[in-house]
Formats: structure tokens, sequence, C-alpha cells
């Protein structure tokens, strides 16, 4: 799924977009080429009148901005309406961004609102975004024909930044490392001799094609690990790269018990739903317990979601994964593409990933840092041998989150 996409996709950008100009629209043609479709939905007096006040308000921002002489930009993304994101809550503590410009990404028209009178100074990217893509069509184009109505709209929305940016003077420019957005930025700010720094969000992969191109100035990864990852992808971030664990990731005690073996299941997105329910029903026939976790910010299978219910399976919905794993006590992290793996040691569980069609956390496996499962052996056998391997969990926190000789400070950089 995921490897033959990123053929087509070399194959593409070296055939018929090889300028750099495309970069900043990388990620888009590897979405097309991977779901063959686009988002865009049709025309909504509603939506259109809150994206026409968010721009209006964004654009009070800006002036007010201009003003007060505020030259310095954070980019993050929130979807809760508590305004948090623990990807991004320590950083904005440290850049203290209610004395800066934030621009901000939503889920939702009513989460842009409720972030705008909440938050100071922001500028709402929906609105943006909405406007800069408002005279696309969608009609029945080739690949290549999609591809380049959606870059036209991507350079619009490029220019919009840009003029904004250019207006207010803009010296430093911070950002959560949002993959559809990063070579947008980046080039407004080479344009404009801004520093920028970039901080990671999730693990990197080879299918996060906007990683390959311009480089932040300084880019902030939790670990060695991450920093190996990064450099395998970009080698041009060799010297670019801090390391430190802004997140506070800490090891937990262990305090599981013997017994009844415990499985916490995570969903993500383009999950092959047909094959994790088939995993699922083996694990069922075992009198293994399953707790399902799943992704907040999507909208699950019906199907998928009529099957949990009528089966029975916990839905794990706690406030965060520490809270399930205090509750529960589960021994394994299970999942098909889930970054969250990557977490699965610092609560002492091994971390399985369940092979389907879906290939995007295949590396996992080929890194030695997360276990297969392929359906081939008795599942509850493959659960009952791995319970004793604790050094084989050892191994895994340590090639993950062993870093503490190799922490960097980051305040300075704000």
């Amino acid at each position: 799924m995921f490897s033959s996409s990123l053929l087509k996709y070399n194959y593409i950008r070296k055939k018929y977009f090889l300028g750099q100009n495309y970069d900043i629209s990388s990620f888009e043609l590897f979405e097309l080429i991977l779901t063959k479709k686009i988002n865009k939905p049709r025309f909504n007096f509603f939506e259109f009148l809150i994206n026409l006040i968010s721009l209006i308000l964004s654009t009070i921002t800006i002036l007010k901005c201009k003003l007060f002489n505020l030259n310095k930009i954070n980019y993050y993304i929130v979807f809760k309406n508590d305004l948090s994101d623990p990807r991004s809550n320590n950083i904005n503590s440290i850049f203290k961004s209610d004395k800066n410009i934030n621009i901000i990404k939503t889920s939702g028209l009513g989460l842009s609102l409720l972030a705008y009178f909440k938050i100071k100074n922001v500028i709402l990217h929906e609105s943006i975004v909405y406007f800069s893509r408002f005279f696309f069509t969608e009609k029945k184009f080739t690949l290549k024909e999609k591809f380049k109505n959606i870059h036209r709209c991507k350079k619009r929305q490029n220019l919009i930044y840009f003029k904004i940016f250019k207006f207010l003077k803009i010296r430093k420019l911070l950002m959560i490392d949002d993959y559809r957005e990063i070579q947008n930025f980046i080039n407004i700010c080479k344009k404009l001799n801004i520093e920028t720094i970039g901080y990671m969000h999730s693990r990197f992969s080879k299918y996060r094609v906007s990683l390959r191109y311009d480089c932040f100035d300084k880019f902030i990864v939790w670990t060695k690990f991450f920093k190996k990852k990064l450099i395998e992808i970009n080698p041009k971030y060799k010297n670019k790269i801090l390391i430190n664990n802004f997140r506070n990731f800490k090891r937990i005690s262990s305090n599981q018990v013997s017994g009844q073996t415990t499985v916490l299941f995570f969903s993500d997105t383009m999950m092959d739903y047909k094959s994790v329910i088939n995993y699922l029903n083996q694990l069922k026939r075992k009198n293994i317990k399953v707790l399902v976790r799943l992704k907040s910010n999507q909208n699950e299978n019906k199907y998928f979601l009529s099957y949990l219910k009528e089966n029975n399976f916990i839905n794990a919905n706690e406030a965060n994964i520490e809270a399930i794993v205090k509750k529960y006590k589960p021994k394994f992290f299970m999942a098909t593409n889930s970054n969250v793996l990557l977490e699965a040691t610092l609560y002492n569980c091994f971390p399985i990933i369940l092979k389907t069609k879906n290939d995007y956390s295949f590396d996992l496996i080929k890194d030695n840092v997360a276990i297969c499962y392929s359906g081939k052996s008795n599942f509850h056998k493959f659960l009952k041998n791995l319970e004793n391997k604790k050094n084989l969990l050892n191994d895994i926190y340590n090639k993950i989150w062993n870093s503490k000789y190799e922490t960097k400070h980051i305040k300075g950089l704000f």
C-alpha cells in the first residue's frame, strides 16, 4: 500500500514534477496517489460564512500584531476543546505563545472560533486554506491534472502567507512538524531570511515525503534514535538536529500482575479492518482481555464499531495512555500502523505490529523496535512466549529512549 505509492510518487515527481517549486505540494501528491481522493467538500453557505468570519478575525490579529511589533510566529495544532495538545504543550510554555503570533490549525470550525477567543494573537490557518482552495473544482481529471489543480491552490496559500510574513517583518518561526505544511512555511522563510525551528510530533517515516526537501534551521527531536531516522530520510539535517525530551517521556515502574493476559489495541487511520477483526477474533477465542483505544480525531468504520460493541470489547477511553495502563495493566500494545507502539516500552509493554496490507509501520520491524505477528502461529502461544522476554523489552526501550547523555537545552532558541 504505502511502499507501492512511494514508488509511484518517485516516478511521477521525476517524470512530470521535478522542479523544486513542487516541493510545497509534495505531501498532497503522495496523499493523492495513496488515497486517490481529494478532500474538497461541496459548497456549504454556513461553512463559507464561518470561514469568512475566521478570515476577518485573522486579519484583525495581523493588524494588531503589526501595531505592537510582534515578529515571532508559533504554528501548532489543537484538536480538543481544552485547546491543548500534548505534542506542543511544553514547547508552547517555553516559547510563551501568549506573547507571540499563533497560527493555529484546528479540526473544526467551532474549535477555530473557540481558539481565537481563548488564545492571544491567533491567525486561523483553516480559513486561509479554505479560501486558497475556494475556486478549486474537482472533475474527472487524470491524477496528473488533479495534482496540478491542487498545486495551484497550494501556491495561492503560499503567496498569502508570504505577504503576511513580509508585512509583519517576521524574524522567527517555530512550528510542529506538520507534514502538510512544513515545505510551505520553510519555503517562505528562506525567501524572507527568517529563522526556522521545527519540533517532532511523531516518528519519522520515509512515507512523509515532505521531510526530504528543504530543512528547518534547527529541528528538535526526542532521542538519538529519532535523530538517526531523520538523517536517513534527509542527510542535510545532520548538523541541524537538537535532542531534547520536551514531552517528558519517562518509563513508569512495572506494576503488572500475573494472571489473565491483557492486550491494548490502538486503532489508526487507513486500517485494514477485515484483517484486524480476524486478529481480534483469535484473541477472543483464547479468553484474552482486549482493550480498544479508538483514535480520537477520526471517524471510525461503522461496521468495526458495531463489531466491538457486539463482542463486548472494552473501550479504553481514559484521558491518556498512562491512565489506561494504571487501570487495566496490559502487557502488550498492539496496532497495525499506530505510532504509539514506540511508547510501549515506556509502560513496560511489548509493542506488537499486526501484519496487514497496510505496510506503513513495517520499518519498525526492520529496526527491531516492534515485534511482528503475521497470523501464522498460535496467537496465545505467541503472547505467552513473549511475556518472559524482559531482556527484549529492555533492549527495545534502550534503543529508542535512552539518550540522557545527549540532551541539549532548547530554551535559548526561543
